[in-house]
């Protein structure tokens, strides 16, 4: 959600069970970030429309599954994929695995607490 100087990212995480085991991985954040950062992660975020569905899906029970919604005026676009840390080139989710570790990164979340397999 862009301003005049700034945007608005929300950044969730959650378990896929209700296991209080998991109850750190829960998350809700909401980030402000320059009017810069915001546009380079909407220009790497319509790049992902370039993603061939059918080679990068996969599904499986043990893991994680890696969510990007973004859009605005209930124009909304989503991609969700598990294990995109798994043949990631051969899936063709290199660009997808990296926008979201860059929203991490301008999330100051710790990377190795919500991005694994």
């Amino acid at each position: 959600m862009p301003t005049k100087d700034s945007a608005m990212v929300f950044v969730e995480s959650r378990p896929a069970n209700n296991d209080p085991k998991w109850n750190y991985r829960k998350i809700e954040k909401f980030i402000t970030i320059d009017l810069k950062t915001f546009q380079r992660l909407t220009d790497e975020a319509i790049s992902l429309d370039k993603i061939n569905i059918e080679k990068a899906y996969l599904d499986g029970f043990d893991g994680s599954t890696w969510e990007i919604q973004f859009g605005s005026k209930g124009k909304n676009k989503g991609y969700r994929f598990w294990a995109p840390k798994l043949d990631t080139q051969k899936r063709g989710l290199s660009e997808f695995v990296n926008l979201c570790e860059q929203i991490v990164h301008v999330s100051d979340l710790k990377k190795e607490e919500i991005l694994e397999n």
